[in-house]
């Protein structure tokens, strides 16, 4: 089954509340965590840099990853941006909303240039929010049809939507109105 199929027939079959509306709920308990994954601050990438080259933050800086069957076990954000560029999307970006503009990885792994559209959406964000990115969703991804795939992500049964958050979906669907899709991804199982 593609990808795109998977989530044209979840949207049928689980919503979510995210700010003052239901979005689709795409579960993927298939992708097994890994707790304690080193965490890399997305902060040092580069255009020409990979996610993989970052050296690990200080050891009681963590995160939780997905595990893969070679190789190391990887963002489960970054699986998700895969996944929109799988279904057609343009572009797919992973954001750390901590990190704000610098933050930014691309599906591919290597660091957001700046003429990238990410950076004028987080702009258009962080002007409507008193210059802070906080509750920014997790994945973007762009569209040729003009649509933008907003994705915030949760570990099942360890992870819940905030109130930062859902104010962070209600401002994107006031910035952008129906270009702005938003969805939830619960992973792993809980």
């Amino acid at each position: 089954m593609t990808t795109e199929l998977l989530m044209t027939t979840e949207l049928a079959m689980t919503t979510i509340a995210y700010g003052n509306q239901s979005v689709p709920l795409h579960k993927r308990p298939h992708w097994r965590p890994v707790l304690h994954s080193r965490w890399r601050r997305l902060k040092g990438l580069t255009p020409t840099s990979r996610w993989f080259d970052l050296p690990p933050a200080s050891a009681n800086q963590w995160e939780t990853h997905v595990a893969q069957g070679l190789g190391p076990p990887i963002p489960p954000a970054a699986l998700a941006a895969q996944e929109w560029i799988n279904a057609g999307a343009r572009s797919a970006y992973v954001v750390e909303a901590f990190e704000g503009r610098q933050g930014v990885m691309r599906a591919d792994w290597y660091g957001a240039g700046s003429d990238e559209p990410i950076h004028g959406l987080i702009d258009q964000f962080m002007a409507a929010s008193d210059g802070r990115l906080g509750g920014f969703p997790d994945v973007v991804a762009f569209w040729d049809d003009g649509r933008i795939s907003l994705q915030e992500l949760k570990l099942s049964g360890k992870d819940a939507l905030k109130p930062k958050q859902h104010a962070a979906a209600e401002r994107l669907r006031e910035l952008f109105g129906a270009r702005a899709e938003l969805s939830v991804l619960e992973w792993g199982q809980g």
